[in-house]
C-alpha cells in the first residue's frame, strides 16, 4: 500500500486536494492540442468551400 502511495497511485491519473483527477501530463496537452488541430482543419474546410463557391459564382456571372 505505501508503494502504491509512493507512486502516486494508478498509473496516469492523479488526485488533487479538490478531489479533481488529473490526467497523465501528455494527456490534456494531446487532448487539447487534437481539438485545436480538429478546429483548424473545420475553419480551412469551411474557407476552402467559401472560396469555391466564389469561383462558381464568378463563373456563372461570366456566362451570363
Amino acid at each position: 500500500m505505501t508503494d502504491f502511495i509512493a507512486k502516486g497511485g494508478m498509473i496516469g491519473t492523479m488526485v488533487s486536494a479538490k478531489g479533481t483527477i488529473e490526467m497523465d501530463s501528455s494527456g490534456p496537452i494531446n487532448y487539447q492540442k487534437q481539438l485545436q488541430k480538429d478546429k483548424f482543419d473545420q475553419e480551412a474546410l469551411k474557407l476552402r468551400l467559401r472560396m469555391k463557391n466564389e469561383v462558381v459564382q464568378q463563373l456563372q456571372e461570366k456566362r451570363e
